[in-house]
């Protein structure tokens, strides 16, 4: 199963890993979120 916009996901969170502020690190805790509960979802199928 292919997710939607998974792609853009991985380069969102390559743009994060350069950001240093707490906003980077904010968003890139947030993706990484996203993306664990996705590959649940496509695991558990």
């Amino acid at each position: 199963m292919v997710i939607p916009g998974g792609l853009a996901v991985e380069e969102n969170f390559k743009e994060s890993e350069l950001l240093t502020t707490g906003e980077g690190l904010t968003l890139l805790a947030n993706e990484a979120r996203l993306a664990s509960l996705a590959a649940l979802a496509c695991g558990g199928r």
